[in-house]
């Protein structure tokens, strides 16, 4: 065994997505607002090396925050742009497909 002089930079971690279903469904009971809080710690789960992106889906997927917007090497930055689109998704009237 020998040293390693691996840094932050060099780990590049996992890209983990989150998708939340806003079909019509979630409007049912506390059903949302159990998704709202699954999401939210699946976010404070992440490590710093982690890439994070956020897709919306009902009769659709639609990208809310994608991989490609690497804000910098602070993924902290990317995480906090996820927390602050989840608070703007709703579900909508449409079915799942």
């Amino acid at each position: 065994r020998t040293a390693s002089d691996v840094t932050l930079d060099q780990v590049h971690g996992r890209q983990v997505a989150i998708l939340v279903d806003a079909s019509a469904s979630m409007r049912r009971g506390d059903l949302w607002r159990q998704a709202m809080a699954q999401a939210e710690a699946e976010l404070r789960e992440l490590e710093p090396a982690d890439q994070v992106a956020l897709f919306a889906f009902d009769g659709e997927v639609r990208t809310v925050v994608g991989f490609e917007e690497k804000l910098s090497p602070d993924h902290s930055r990317q995480q906090a742009l996820v927390r602050r689109h989840l608070s703007t998704i709703s579900p909508t009237w449409a079915a799942t497909d």
